[in-house]
């Protein structure tokens, strides 16, 4: 509907403007990022020539512009790009009165430099969100943003290492949160995988697999951009895989994983992985072969040389991890499990 307004000529550029950024934000809450990538140099030109009552209005305007080009730089752009985003001029002057944009700027920027391996930094980034939503005197006018702003916060900490701080965060505001965010959403999906994955860190597995299950069934009610859908229900279906084997029960796992986006590409051996998410498949698949006490020699063919893609040298380490272990997991019982 909104690219069908979009589309016809001679519009009022006001309207243009708002039904542009009413697209970008769904193409950012699906993390559909070619459509980020398109419109947000759309959204940058309307914003320019749109009329508005006053020039703190027009300012709020480009420096929504400013975070829809910096959100479509991130996401599609070369290191050499995303290091020089937040070098552009609107980054010194934020509005923390406009709270909504406010907060997406300073989680934008949070990513950006955990991208850029500077954790401190994002650190500092989101100390102002955490401050911002703590400030809010009417916090009720906009639950949403209050709790959106607190989930994307706890994501983040757990990113740079800082989990006690962020499951301090959620054990006070956990329930704030699911309350505020609506049932069939993005976020309270994300949210819910948000708290599997924090809950798991801690050692609650039993807790982190009904969250993974709550992302789980969200998402399967959903309309989401296929990737997405395909990164959280990977995400997701893992969680509940090792919460299961971790309750020694393997076919449970075994009928998680088999919902994996990844799950019909290793019908067989032969393929390489291709993607992180493919080598921490295969490494909960092993997981849960070696609770039923059997091997796998499918992962076990898969997983037995270093990974090819490319990735950062962090995710490098941290997959040749799993890989590593799955491996040995997935191997007929002797030395090399």
């Amino acid at each position: 509907m909104l690219e069908a307004r979009l589309a016809v000529p001679g519009r009022e550029s006001k309207r243009q403007l708002d039904d542009i950024g009413a697209l970008l934000d769904i193409c950012i809450q699906s993390f559909a990022f070619d459509c980020v990538q398109d419109h947000a140099p759309k959204y940058a030109q309307a914003a320019t020539t749109a009329v508005t009552p006053n020039a703190t209005q027009q300012r709020e305007g480009l420096r929504y512009a400013d975070y829809y080009l910096s959100y479509a730089r991130f996401s599609g752009g070369s290191p050499e790009v995303v290091a020089k985003i937040l070098d552009g001029g609107a980054w010194s002057h934020e509005n923390a009165s406009n709270a909504d944009l406010y907060i997406r700027r300073q989680l934008l920027a949070a990513d950006i430099l955990i991208s850029q391996g500077r954790p401190l930094e994002a650190g500092r980034r989101l100390d102002k969100v955490l401050s911002l939503t703590a400030s809010l005197t009417n916090p009720q006018a906009d639950p949403f943003v209050v709790a959106r702003a607190l989930s994307e916060s706890i994501a983040r900490l757990l990113a740079i290492g800082d989990a006690d701080r962020a499951y301090g965060i959620h054990a006070a505001t956990h329930e704030m949160i699911t309350r505020s965010l609506p049932p069939l959403s993005v976020e309270a999906a994300r949210f819910k995988l948000i708290e599997a994955q924090l809950l798991e860190q801690r050692g609650d597995l039993q807790a982190a697999g009904r969250a993974a299950d709550a992302a789980f069934v969200t998402l399967r009610q959903i309309e989401l951009d296929p990737r997405a859908r395909d990164g959280m229900l990977s995400d997701a279906t893992i969680l509940v895989a090792v919460a299961c084997a971790a309750r020694q029960q393997g076919e449970c796992a075994r009928k998680a994983l088999a919902a994996h986006p990844s799950s019909a590409l290793y019908a067989q051996s032969g393929r390489v992985p291709a993607s992180p998410q493919e080598v921490l498949y295969l490494a909960a698949r092993a997981l849960g072969a070696a609770v039923e006490g059997k091997d796998d020699p499918v992962a076990a063919q898969a997983l037995s040389a270093p990974v090819a893609f490319a990735a950062d040298p962090d995710t490098r380490r941290r997959i040749e991890v799993y890989r590593v272990a799955g491996a040995a997991l997935a191997s007929p019982a002797g030395r090399a499990r």
